[in-house]
């Protein structure tokens, strides 16, 4: 303007003025930015005040981009969201005033249906972190599906999946329980495998050579040596092997359900099961027995040595030891059959009850069945 002079400057129109301005402050780079920036203008959900103040300050800069009146609504429309988009549309507005006052009426309406949100809402929070949740599900269930792909594809039926869990469960049922763990404190042997005192000999088997049992209960057959000694086991007839069983199974036929007590061969055989078993230890092999725990306690204000067995269903009492605890025998309903370590069934038919067992200074009524038992001595 100085090169001009002030005359020149004052008589120029409002349009020239702004043709100059125009092109000393925005050259055609910028406006080419600002063009582009308006092509993509559109309406963020919810934000429909942002967006209408950039769509006036734009179409101040880009005059071109807004002329005629009906270029200026068409792109005004364009920029709202689609459901505000088809109401205006079908509205048919006049102005740009008109279209921006119904779209403003429209999102509201649409941000109290939830439907679209404004920055900073709890809705809006709450709508992206369930699409994200959905996103992980999505993502999840895409990569089981592809390993169920590569997996062979078979066809089961109900009834197979049925017998498949009989047949777990019987297996299950069928495994010998866990050996209970020591909670004596004589030391572990390394020769026997067993837990008893150094100066006692170690509990082996002298027809197999093994340690863990005695010849009586050993499964092999008798060897060479103790037929020698005992003629009655030549003849097999009258004294066959016992088979070899796994531990923990029948005696009789080595099944892992159930013991010899339960057989069902046996029962079928019309011979009476026993009801009960019964074992004739001494004091040193009730120490050496890791399933065995014995002791000195007060029954009926008596001292007496007591042997607990984790596995023994009865209760028995010596009957030297009866008369000290000074109870009337009471008969059984029925009589029960105890096979003892010789293999001899023994019939009891009377129980002392509630007698008082001292532990710890803790009363127990337990009832008693006299039969004969070795001594703990």
């Amino acid at each position: 303007m100085r090169d001009r002079g002030a005359d020149v400057a004052l008589g120029q129109t409002w349009e020239e003025l702004r043709t100059l301005m125009m092109r000393e402050f925005c050259p055609r780079h910028e406006q080419r930015a600002l063009e582009d920036e308006f092509n993509d203008l559109k309406q963020v959900s919810g934000e429909h005040r942002a967006y209408t103040d950039r769509y006036e300050e734009l179409s101040l800069l880009c005059p071109t981009m807004v002329t005629p009146l009906d270029k200026a609504i068409e792109r005004y429309i364009d920029g709202l969201p689609d459901p505000v988009q088809d109401i205006v549309t079908g509205s048919h507005p006049t102005t740009v005033r008109q279209a921006i006052e119904l779209a403003a009426t429209l999102t509201e309406s649409q941000i109290k249906k939830g439907k679209l949100h404004r920055k900073g809402d709890k809705k809006q929070k709450q709508s992206d972190s369930a699409k994200e949740s959905k996103g992980k599900k999505a993502a999840e269930s895409s990569k089981k599906s592809r390993k169920r792909k590569a997996s062979k594809n078979f066809a089961v039926t109900a009834q197979t999946n049925q017998a498949a869990t009989n047949q777990a469960a019987q297996n299950q049922a069928a495994q010998p329980a866990a050996k209970r763990q020591y909670a004596g404190n004589a030391p572990l042997c390394n020769r026997c495998n067993s837990h008893h005192q150094p100066q006692m000999q170690c509990r082996i088997c002298t027809n197999c050579g093994k340690s863990g049992h005695l010849a009586n209960t050993c499964r092999f057959a008798p060897n060479q040596n103790q037929a020698a000694q005992n003629p009655a086991v030549q003849n097999p007839a009258q004294n066959p092997a016992r088979p070899h069983f796994p531990p923990g199974s029948c005696f009789n036929c080595g099944d892992l359900t159930h013991y010899r007590n339960n057989c069902p061969r046996l029962a079928n055989a019309n011979q009476a099961p026993a009801r009960g078993r019964a074992f004739n230890l001494n004091a040193n092999e009730a120490r050496a027995d890791n399933e065995v725990v014995n002791g000195t306690f007060l029954v009926n204000n008596h001292p007496a040595s007591v042997l607990f067995d984790s596995g023994a269903d009865k209760s028995f009492v010596s009957l030297a030891f009866e008369p000290l605890l000074a109870m009337t025998r009471t008969k059984l309903g029925k009589p029960l059959t105890v096979e003892v370590a010789s293999g001899e069934p023994v019939v009891l038919d009377s129980v002392l009850r509630n007698c008082q067992l001292n532990l710890n200074n803790h009363l127990f009524p337990i009832d008693l069945t006299p039969m004969q038992l070795g001594s703990l001595l």
